[in-house]
C-alpha cells in the first residue's frame, strides 16, 4: 500500500468491487450483504474468483456471432441451433 501513497491511488474496496462486477443493481431494492465473521481478505479473494455473468454472456453471444451461429434464447443461456462451435472452428 506504500507504493500507491506517493501516487495517489488506493485499492478498491469490496463494496466498490461487487458494483463493477454487477453485484449491486442500483435499480433494485436487493442488495447483497457479507456474512458476518468475512475477512477483507477473505472477500478480496471470493470476489477475484467471482465470474460476472454480464460479461461472460457478451463473450459467449459474441462468439457465436462471429462464428456465424444462431442464437436461440433459453432461460436466459445462449445455445447453438444450427450448427456446434467445434463445426465451425
Amino acid at each position: 500500500m506504500e507504493i500507491l501513497r506517493p501516487l495517489r491511488l488506493r485499492y478498491f474496496s469490496p463494496e466498490e468491487l461487487l458494483r463493477l462486477f454487477c453485484f449491486e443493481d442500483a435499480s433494485s431494492d436487493s442488495t447483497f450483504r457479507w456474512p458476518e465473521g468475512v475477512s477483507a481478505k477473505t472477500k478480496y479473494r471470493l470476489i477475484g474468483n467471482s465470474v460476472n455473468v454480464l460479461v461472460v454472456s457478451a463473450l459467449i453471444e459474441r462468439l457465436f456471432q462471429r462464428y456465424g451461429l444462431d442464437l436461440r434464447e433459453t432461460h436466459g443461456i445462449c445455445w447453438p441451433t444450427e450448427r456446434t462451435l467445434s463445426e465451425r472452428i
